[in-house]
């Protein structure tokens, strides 16, 4: 944010805590998509969901470096950090009108879905 608002670049200590955060951040966002993706598509379809979640999720990002350069190239890293923050407002907006999906092969939202006996561990009887 420091380039964003003074065009001056930040100290390394401040970008290696930055990119650390980053990486916290991102992951937790990647794992959490692919785990919530899993659990709630049908298990017959599973896999093509997961791979239908990896391949939208990895046109997003290739399509945000890249709108994101061209707007910072044409408009200055402002106006890019702008661009950002609003695509964040709207896909809060979007995603609050959203209903809660029920899982799959569940009757409502907060039951448990059993694992089968195989994903239970070593231990299962």
């Amino acid at each position: 944010m420091t380039l964003a608002f003074t065009r001056t670049v930040p100290p390394i200590p401040a970008l290696v805590v930055g990119f650390v955060v980053y990486g916290l951040t991102w992951s937790t966002f990647q794992l959490s998509g692919t785990a919530i993706a899993s659990r709630l598509a049908k298990p017959e379809s599973r896999g093509r969901v997961l791979g239908f979640y990896n391949g939208l999720a990895s046109t997003g990002w290739i399509l945000a470096g890249v709108g994101s350069g061209y707007i910072a190239r044409w408009a200055g890293y402002e106006v890019t950090f702008g661009a950002g923050a609003a695509c964040l407002a709207l896909a809060i907006l979007i995603l609050r009108s959203v209903p809660e999906p029920a899982r799959a092969g569940s009757a409502s939202p907060d039951e448990e879905t059993e694992l089968p006996d195989r994903d239970r561990g070593a231990g299962a009887v």
